[in-house]
């Protein structure tokens, strides 16, 4: 097993209660662990850390883990409260989206559509302990081409219309007001979308291309939720597929927390099934990249949450970029924290460091100077929301306020990460190059212009 590095925080949000929230969600088990592991501190502050909780959907996985280690009492009551009232509400929202997924099970076999159930229910229980726990706001399904045409009349009968088309990616839903705040997420009367899916990477979504195995629709498990049955990808799928859609979230700037938890719980499960890793092993070789993924996201649940690195997945863990090692041990845990939405907790939030990984993973070099400049000047998103304001009818005194606080907001986000950026940079280049000069002086076989350069160059 890699062992666990970078256990002494080395960042400004040690003693934040977000940071302790990842400590206690950390232990497998509550052995030793005491109220003095969550810092004292007034409700006002618990209450801006139940904001990050609902965004970073964790909320009810901490619920479960404060009633479970016995540290209820070490939290104000009425935050205690508002996350039962938050389990309460999850589990209606849960057993109607259940109903739904049940008829649409149904109906999919009823009309011969080719499906497979992603994510969402076939979670549970080896990435979840029940479907109550996790935030949903949508049910996605995998189906062959020739089947879209029947899943989309399916979807058309139950009242659902075309949203939005994304490459390969469908996405359906019942017209209604959006949700506003984090919390309604919770609500059963929230409305979640369904999105069905051509194949399991949409390069629409990402900066780079990826070759990934075939999920054929016909090599399925069985599984059952609430009594009826469904169609799944087999495990090792399961997994590839929770791993592309972790990382790919985290190269945009968006991976959530509880993601990484279910990930991280996952590991400790799995630790020991060699034949499962050896069909993993299998599926990875169709492209050089998801190896190297695997082993990010295997660092990065190590990391934050302690997971135990299989042996099996040892190697991918050791081949991983040496630059992207340093990234998980000295920015991750504060970049995980401060990236959801969420006021900031620190002057100069470290969110457009995720730059550096570009650096890495983007193969395409243009590219790369695109996603920059676009990440550290964006003033034609700005514009675009200036005209968007001026355009509509939206003339009230409260209504231009708000759009001045909205802007306002973003200019000190923007200015403050992007000097958080430049401020680092040279740290940065630093250390990169030091790290690649140990890499070819040691002779590790790795060859610097390619495989420790996945996009084929590395600018220091």
């Amino acid at each position: 097993m890699v062992p666990v590095r970078g256990k002494k925080l080395r960042n400004t949000l040690s003693a934040t209660l977000p940071n302790a929230v990842l400590q206690v969600l950390a232990q497998s088990s509550g052995e030793g662990l005491s109220g003095a592991l969550l810092p004292s501190a007034g409700y006002r502050r618990w209450h801006r850390t139940l904001a990050w909780l609902d965004s970073a959907g964790l909320s009810l996985y901490f619920l479960e883990a404060l009633t479970q280690r016995n540290l209820a009492a070490s939290v104000p009551g009425a935050f205690l409260d508002g996350l039962e009232d938050r389990q309460r509400q999850n589990k209606e929202r849960i057993s109607r989206i259940g109903e739904t997924f049940a008829i649409l099970n149904h109906r999919f076999a009823q009309e011969g559509v080719e499906y497979t159930a992603l994510k969402g229910f076939s979670l549970v229980p080896e990435y979840c302990r029940e479907a109550s726990l996790r935030s949903m706001s949508d049910l996605d399904y995998l189906v062959t081409a020739s089947s879209l045409e029947r899943a989309q009349r399916v979807l058309s009968e139950q009242g659902y219309v075309l949203k939005k088309q994304t490459g390969e990616e469908f996405a359906f839903w019942i017209p209604s007001p959006e949700p506003g705040r984090d919390t309604q997420l919770f609500s059963a009367a929230t409305p979640f979308a369904i999105e069905l899916h051509l194949s399991i990477w949409n390069s629409s979504f990402t900066e780079f291309h990826l070759d990934v195995p075939p999920m054929a629709t016909n090599c399925v498990q069985i599984r059952r939720f609430n009594g009826d049955e469904y169609r799944a990808l087999p495990d090792p799928e399961i997994f590839l597929l929770q791993v592309l859609h972790a990382f790919r979230h985290h190269m945009q700037g968006d991976l959530r927390p509880s993601w990484l938890l279910e990930l991280a719980g996952f590991l400790r499960g799995r630790e020991h099934d060699v034949p499962f890793w050896r069909r993993v092993g299998e599926l990875v070789q169709f492209d050089f990249l998801l190896p190297e993924m695997i082993g990010f996201i295997a660092r990065m649940a190590n990391q934050i949450f302690e997971a135990p690195i299989p042996e099996p997945v040892v190697p991918w863990a050791e081949q991983v970029h040496p630059a992207a090692q340093f990234w998980i041990e000295q920015y991750a845990r504060n970049w995980l924290i401060e990236s959801v939405s969420y006021t900031r907790l620190s002057m100069f939030p470290p969110t457009k460091l995720l730059l550096f990984l570009k650096e890495i993973y983007v193969r395409d070099a243009p590219l790369q100077v695109k996603l920059k400049r676009r990440a550290l000047y964006p003033w034609r998103g700005f514009r675009r929301a200036t005209q968007s304001s001026k355009s509509s009818r939206q003339t009230t005194l409260r209504g231009a306020s708000q759009q001045i606080t909205w802007i306002a907001s973003r200019l000190v986000y923007h200015a403050t990460t992007t000097a958080r950026y430049w401020c680092e940079l040279p740290r940065w280049r630093s250390k990169t190059r030091t790290l690649l000069a140990v890499t070819s002086t040691a002779g590790s076989g790795r060859n610097i212009n390619e495989s420790t350069c996945l996009n084929g160059r590395f600018s220091t």
